[in-house]
């Protein structure tokens, strides 16, 4: 047969001790757009410090995309005037 254990409860701390710890004044102000977007960014530059190939991500990816916009989709987003038969509809 098990004999149930029973764990003692914590006190509970009183109102007044946690008082203390809460500002007194008010909130300040949420950050603005460039302050949010500083903090981000050299948040940012120092995880690639930690994880160098990060720094590879930021690089590559763009690269990549403009070299598939410019020379994969490039003649379908431009257009071509040659290309447009009679069926086409008339331009605005």
């Amino acid at each position: 047969m098990t004999e149930a254990t029973t764990v003692p409860a914590l006190p509970a701390t009183p109102a007044r001790m946690l008082l203390p710890a809460a500002p007194a004044g008010p909130r300040p102000e949420p950050p603005g757009a460039w302050a949010a977007s500083a903090a981000f960014g050299w948040r940012a530059l120092l995880k690639i410090k930690h994880v160098p190939e990060q720094l590879f991500d930021v690089i590559a990816i763009p690269v990549v995309f403009t070299l598939m916009f410019t020379y994969l989709f490039g003649g379908a987003l431009a257009g071509s005037a040659a290309t447009c038969s009679s069926s086409c509809p008339a331009r605005w």
